[in-house]
């Protein structure tokens, strides 16, 4: 198996209902280049058997005996990474088909910048708008802890960006 260009990962915990759609949306992406890592924190309902029905190649599954947290399911996930873009994306949330295409273009454009986060939709009771929020601070530090951005909600970072600043 060739190494793919973008290490997607969800983080998950008890999301028996909703894990599916996330999967569906990461498979159904017009750039092909990549695996995808759900990070199961200890579920204790049916989410573990529900990724199991994926027979994908490009999916792995990483199982945690007990629940530590979105962020230790995240970095766990990203130590296992293959490819040197990491991609995020919450286990009750959906990418447009087009989305990690427009994230890597992005990044690809600004080889200068350790990553890109995207712009979002928020459909709440029929309604949908448009998503921006700002980062606050400089450098590899303020993107990965000091933003008022959610890390799975659409961010796109450089691997290499873990390795200097630590995973907390």
């Amino acid at each position: 198996m060739s190494t793919p260009i973008v290490s997607v990962i969800i983080p998950v915990y008890n999301r028996e209902k909703d894990i599916a759609a996330a999967i569906d949306s990461v498979l159904k992406q017009t750039f092909p280049n990549f695996e995808l890592i759900v990070s199961d924190d200890g579920s204790t309902d049916g989410t573990v058997k529900v990724v199991e029905t994926f027979t994908d190649d490009r999916i792995r599954i990483l199982k945690s005996l007990k629940n530590r947290g979105a962020p230790t399911a995240r970095n766990t996930a990203v130590e296992q990474a293959r490819a040197n873009l990491i991609a995020f994306l919450d286990s009750d949330d959906t990418w447009l088909p087009y989305a990690l295409e427009h994230l890597v273009t992005t990044l690809e454009q600004h080889p200068d910048k350790i990553g890109v986060l995207a712009n979002h939709y928020l459909i709440q009771n029929g309604i949908t708008t448009l998503g921006v929020r700002s980062l606050r601070g400089q450098g590899a530090r303020h993107f990965l802890l000091g933003t008022d951005f959610n890390p799975g909600d659409g961010m796109l970072v450089k691997k290499e960006v873990f390795e200097k600043v630590g995973y907390q």
